[in-house]
């Protein structure tokens, strides 16, 4: 992560000077944390989780890991992403077609315009199939700005009034799920072999299913279950949660395919007041790393709000949030694939925000389902239940 590796958007010259000011602010206090004020607590709190490695040096390499994941989130969110993308001729034209939406930066449309350009080169018959991007205006969402203009107010209303549904202390809660899905799930396992009632209890299916000690394939490091013929029957039990993490972690919650959310549009839903996610690493820090957090998160608002008074966009001004900026929509997910996310995601190397969020997931999950209870944990977990090893895979 370096200085010139952010979006940097056309604005007017004070507006200009403005945000780039703030960006080499927020890259400085990047460092800061990164190399000097993080260090000793997540050391500490490293060797405690892996007493046996205090012993062998080589694992030193791992705490600057840890502050370089934490320190990201004072970073712009317009710092700059590599990546190779595939798709498929209709989605692309699925981007064309919508490349007008709300919530699509100038830098999207840009890329989707290159995309097709490209594709152009290599077959013109092919885009020729394209529709063009549907107006703006005409767009759904544009629609209902329209019909339902909002203030400052309105959106930190919203705010409360989502923070309330969360409840007090919690990133997630469970807020949909089927009540008779485990019976349903275990009748599917008999169904799937035409096994009668009699010759298995609903208990005994779910063990077949769930216990690595008996189905040995929980603990392969291929994840088998979305092609096995039983481990489909997972997809039967369905869960709603509530979600409220970072920008940076939402970017990590993606990465869950199978388990898609209501985003919202940025532009729609950030305030002029700070709202934003302290990792556990700054709380536990606390002194000078707390402070030098808190300090940037509000300089950095405060700048988003003078650039909005010099004449920027919301848009303009948005890619100087920080990736602690904080997100809220509803994410929908079956069992098969929250056991997935799980797995990953309760191991102590995984993201630490998404990590406590999935064990608030989890937890929820088995106060409604008391019968899925030991059947969650990490690979290492399912390994060792599995008799298989490496345990740490």
């Amino acid at each position: 992560l370096k200085r010139n590796s952010v979006t940097t958007p056309q604005l007017p010259q004070q507006a200009q000077k403005l945000f780039l000011e703030m960006i080499d602010e927020q890259f400085r206090v990047y460092h800061i944390l990164r190399e000097e004020l993080l260090t000793p607590t997540a050391t500490q709190a490293y060797y405690t989780i892996f007493p046996a490695r205090e012993k062998v040096r080589k694992w030193d390499n791992q705490v600057p890991k840890k502050t370089q994941e934490v320190a990201r989130y004072v970073l712009p969110i317009g710092t700059h992403a590599h990546l190779y993308h595939s798709i498929n001729t209709v989605t692309l034209g699925r981007y064309l077609r919508l490349a007008n939406q709300p919530d699509v930066p100038t830098e999207i449309k840009y890329i989707v315009d290159e995309m097709v350009r490209l594709v152009q080169e290599k077959s013109s018959d092919l885009v020729e199939l394209l529709e063009q991007s549907i107006p703006q205006e005409e767009l759904l969402e544009t629609k209902l700005k329209r019909e339902f203009e909002k203030s400052q107010n309105d959106t930190k209303k919203w705010i409360y009034e989502f923070d309330q549904r969360l409840g007090k202390d919690r990133s997630t809660r469970l807020i949909g799920y089927t009540p008779q899905a485990i019976t349903q799930m275990a009748q599917a396992i008999k169904d799937s072999l035409g096994i009668p009632q009699e010759k298995m209890t609903d208990q005994e299916a779910i063990k077949i299913i769930l216990d690595s000690a008996y189905n040995r394939q929980r603990g392969d490091t291929l994840t088998l279950d979305h092609n096995s013929k039983l481990g489909r029957v997972l997809t039967i039990p369905y869960f709603n949660f509530l979600m409220k993490l970072s920008h940076t972690a939402d970017s990590q919650e993606q990465r869950q395919r199978m388990s898609p959310g209501t985003r919202p549009v940025l532009d729609e839903v950030v305030s002029d007041t700070p709202y934003y996610i302290t990792p556990t690493l700054i709380q536990v820090a606390c002194g000078p790393a707390l402070e030098v957090y808190q300090e940037t998160m509000d300089k950095i608002w405060a700048t988003r709000n003078k650039l909005l008074d010099l004449g920027a966009t919301k848009e303009q001004a948005n890619y100087m949030l920080p990736n602690a900026l904080t997100i809220r929509y509803t994410e929908s997910t079956n069992l098969l694939n929250f056991m997935v996310k799980d797995k990953l995601r309760e191991c102590l190397n995984a993201q630490e925000e998404i990590s406590r969020m999935t064990l608030q997931q989890r937890l929820d999950i088995e106060s409604v389902h008391p019968e899925l209870k030991e059947y969650f944990g990490p690979p290492c977990y399912q390994r060792t239940r599995a008799s298989i090893s490496p345990r740490c895979p």
